[in-house]
């Protein structure tokens, strides 16, 4: 008897304007064009994930790239509603930021914490208006700027 798991897309990254699915063990499913993103819409899409050609079928191996996904499905639906993109940071810690729909920047460092970290960004973002970014790397300590 044999067994067949269908594989199923966890994120979206972009290397040089193409868009690619990954799935939650790294490895890129397809290659997607801009115009198909809305029928991926409840998928966060990471930038700076990669920094060389992909192709369908290889695995990629930054952790926090995984990471992004992972964070991203422990926001309710009022945070992904807030949250534009995801990016990894060209720091040796390849820090995770969030972008938000109106401009601001949540560092959130890696997924150490994760419940911890969404917590105090959900009342971070409702209390402060006018920030324009939030840091929560060390989450005992978070800095707002």
């Amino acid at each position: 008897m044999i067994e067949i798991t269908e594989r199923k897309p966890c994120l979206k990254i972009v290397y040089l304007g193409n868009y690619f699915l990954v799935d939650d063990e790294g490895v890129v499913l397809d290659k997607i064009d801009k115009e198909s993103l809305d029928k991926y819409k409840d998928l966060i899409l990471v930038r700076n994930a990669v920094n060389y050609s992909i192709n369908v079928g290889e695995k990629i191996a930054k952790k926090n790239v995984l990471s992004c996904a992972e964070i991203y499905d422990f926001f309710d639906s009022d945070l992904k509603n807030l949250i534009k993109e995801a990016r990894l940071d060209d720091n040796i810690s390849g820090d995770i930021i969030f972008h938000t729909v109106n401009g601001r920047e949540i560092i959130f460092g890696d997924s150490s914490d994760i419940s911890k970290k969404v917590e105090i960004l959900k009342e971070l973002l409702e209390g402060q208006s006018n920030c324009s970014i939030i840091d929560l790397r060390i989450s005992d300590n978070p800095v707002i700027k």
